[in-house]
C-alpha cells in the first residue's frame, strides 16, 4: 500500500485539558491515561479526513488497536493544557500505523509523551481483511 520512505502522510491535532480523573496519587497524569489521549488523536485524525468512527464501523470495517507503546518524558498535572498530534506513518494491506506526540502547552509545548499505535482492519466477523481502497484514499489524501 503506502509506506514509501519519502511519502508525507497527513496528521491532526486535538487539545486535551488534564482532568482530575487522569491523574494518579502523585498528582501527575497516570501512565494509562496517555492511551486515551492517543485514541482521542486517532478519532480526530479520522474526522480530519472526513470520516467518523461510526461511519467506518457501519461499513463493516473495524479498526481495533493491535499494538501500542508509549514513552514518558515529563509529568503533567491536572488542569494543564496538552496538545496531541497524531500522524499516519504507514498504511499497509490490512493495517494502519500512527505516531502520537503529547505536548504540554502550559510548559512551552514541552514533549511529555510519545507513542505508536497499530490498527488492524477486520470485518464484523473479526477476520483480518484488506483495507478498502476508498478508506486508504481518504486516510492518505
Amino acid at each position: 500500500m503506502q509506506d514509501k520512505k519519502n511519502t508525507v502522510f497527513p496528521s491532526s491535532e486535538v487539545p486535551i485539558q488534564v482532568q482530575f480523573y487522569d491523574t494518579d496519587s502523585l498528582g501527575i497524569i497516570y501512565y494509562g491515561s496517555y492511551y486515551r489521549y492517543f485514541e482521542a488523536g486517532f478519532l480526530r485524525f479520522l474526522k480530519s479526513r472526513g470520516l467518523t468512527f461510526t461511519e467506518v464501523h457501519n461499513q463493516g470495517i473495524y479498526l481495533p488497536a493491535t499494538f501500542s507503546s508509549c514513552r514518558y518524558y515529563a509529568p503533567s498535572k491536572v488542569e494543564q493544557r496538552l496538545l496531541v498530534r497524531t500522524n499516519l506513518c504507514k498504511a499497509s494491506r490490512a493495517s494502519i500505523d500512527f505516531t502520537h506526540e503529547v505536548r504540554n502547552e502550559d510548559l512551552d509545548g514541552r514533549l511529555v509523551a510519545a507513542g505508536e499505535t497499530r490498527h488492524a482492519c477486520v470485518g464484523s466477523d473479526w477476520k483480518v481483511r484488506a483495507l478498502p481502497d476508498w478508506l486508504i484514499s481518504k486516510l492518505t489524501s
